[in-house]
């Protein structure tokens, strides 16, 4: 039980567990005389804030032909930075990647298809050297987050190619 003896309640984040039930009563009394008073309750349900899934080095880069090409991504929960933490080292990672140009034309780069790029069960996914041709390629990664207690998170990094200097 809190006792607060003011007109607002506030209550820090993080204070209440998400999907948990909790009853808020306001008693008012006139100070002069207490007896008249009244009583109101409402019934809260706090929810876990959203997680977002962020790609380290940007959303945009080129990468060189010639170079490996590491992706790492990373849940962020601006209410409670901690949790955050926990939360992407339980999470389930995926990752998924388009060809959205190239000289070859279209062509979608499944995970099945792929499997040697795709060999990410965690945040980060690698790709050796070459993985990505040809110069003047766009492609389109996505890391997908998923937990079971959690609402999932994702996010996009798009990569071009060049030519090795």
């Amino acid at each position: 039980a809190v006792t607060e003896m003011r007109r607002e309640l506030i209550i820090p984040p993080g204070r209440l567990l998400a999907g948990v039930p909790y009853t808020l009563t306001l008693r008012v009394s006139l100070e002069a005389n207490p007896s008249v008073a009244g009583e109101a309750q409402v019934e809260v349900t706090a929810s876990a804030p959203p997680l977002l899934a962020v790609i380290a080095g940007g959303e945009d880069r080129v990468v060189s032909t010639d170079d490996e090409l590491q992706l790492t991504a990373d849940l962020v929960d601006l209410d409670a930075p901690i949790a955050a933490a926990a939360a992407a080292a339980a999470a389930t990672w995926s990752w998924s990647g388009v060809v959205q140009a190239t000289g070859e034309g279209l062509e979608t780069m499944a995970p099945r298809a792929h499997a040697a790029l795709f060999a990410a069960d965690g945040p980060s996914l690698v790709l050796p050297a070459g993985a990505l041709p040809p110069a003047g390629g766009v492609f389109t990664f996505t890391a997908s987050a998923s937990m079971p207690s959690r609402a999932g998170a994702r996010n996009t990094a798009e990569v071009r190619t060049a030519t090795a200097t």
